[in-house]
């Protein structure tokens, strides 16, 4: 019984997830802090706590700034969206159980880490310790892995090189890796 309802647990666990990578990632590079009120991404406005979540923001739930009136920035619903994927996928190849809470909750960590670096070029410190702490703690719970899902983060990062150099880029551009890595790390842990 609890299978058939593990997407929709997932599908509202990544709601909440979404809205916290969401916070964190406007928060973290322009506030200092890991989560603060909301804010708008057209003019650093603040927001009252009802705009917290930029899907439900979207659907018209506190969709204008009060401020300056912009609706939520289109990368921060995808981003949301994207976490709430991430999470409904993850209920398809884990039953409901400790390991799909902590494969969840280094999901949120890396959907951080991947929107801070694509939009700062910046990974903090404070993410990388979280992420070392959670996974000392995990650790006994016997996470996904072996020797292929360990090189694909380093896969993805050659490839988007590759692309780099294909259009025409040059060496010198600087590609932000850790996407790549957060991006591996997903990978790892939607398979089996």
């Amino acid at each position: 019984m609890t299978e058939n309802l593990t997407p929709a647990l997932m599908l509202v666990a990544g709601l909440g997830a979404g809205t916290l990578v969401t916070l964190v990632a406007r928060a973290l590079p322009e506030r200092g802090r890991l989560v603060s009120r909301p804010i708008c991404a057209a003019q650093g406005c603040s927001l009252g706590w009802s705009a917290a979540s930029q899907a439900l923001r979207s659907l018209g739930i506190a969709r204008l700034c009060p401020t300056c009136g912009a609706g939520p920035a289109r990368s921060d619903v995808l981003l949301e969206l994207g976490t709430i994927g991430v999470f409904v996928a993850l209920s398809f190849v884990w039953p409901l159980g400790t390991t799909l809470a902590v494969h969840a909750a280094f999901a949120t960590l890396l959907m951080v880490i991947l929107a801070i670096d694509l939009r700062h070029r910046e990974v903090y410190l404070v993410l990388g310790y979280g992420g070392i702490a959670l996974a000392l703690l995990a650790a006994p719970m016997s996470m996904s892995g072996g020797l292929f899902s360990a090189a694909v983060g380093s896969m993805i990062g050659g490839l988007g090189a590759v692309a780099i150099l294909a259009t025409g880029g040059s060496r010198k551009v600087i590609m932000p890796y850790g996407p790549a890595l957060c991006l591996g790390g997903l990978w790892a842990m939607l398979i089996r």
